[in-house]
């Protein structure tokens, strides 16, 4: 008992979520990690700010990038992946500006969130996959390590305020 109980204490101590971290870049796999419970790791983004998407869908005919991501790309048509013989669909996009983008698959003519991305969020339904591209450093809205105290605030510098926390 004591054996299987370090074994899966190992394991589960050498997986770690790429999609989750407190630094400032959570979309970059610095340490090549497959996010918990994913097929593959996507979407993945370069230091160069290049992009690549990734679903594993063996059977699947067509496979299209859509959303506000395409406005990042200047492109009004959805843009199609490739499938390679280990049946993942690859798509490799960019570069983009720094920001946050929203974007669905379409598998089959079904628009589906990323399966892999754990970055996601709804406005009223259907939901979204979000992607991060991040610039040089931290952006305004990144966690930020908070000085030694017994609480911390996060002020965001709105205009009302001029910038003022």
């Amino acid at each position: 008992m004591t054996l299987f109980v370090a074994t899966a204490a190992a394991s589960f101590t050498s997986a770690q979520q790429s999609h989750v971290n407190l630094d400032w870049a959570p979309q970059k796999n610095t340490q090549g990690l497959v996010p918990f419970s994913a097929a593959v790791n996507s979407p993945e983004v370069s230091d160069d700010h290049m992009v690549i998407f990734r679903v594993k869908a063996p059977d699947a005919h067509e496979v299209l990038l859509s959303g506000s991501v395409l406005l990042g790309l200047k492109e009004s048509k959805p843009l199609p992946f490739t499938k390679g013989e280990d049946g993942i669909w690859t798509l490799k996009v960019g570069p983009f500006e720094p920001e946050i983008y929203y974007y669905k698959l379409v598998i089959d003519g079904v628009s589906v969130d990323d399966p892999s991305n754990t970055l996601t969020g709804f406005a009223g339904m259907p939901s979204f996959s979000i992607l991060v591209v991040h610039g040089d450093g931290p952006a305004y809205y990144d966690a930020k390590k908070c000085p030694p105290r017994n609480s911390c605030k996060a002020y965001l510098p709105f205009r009302c305020n001029k910038g003022r926390a």
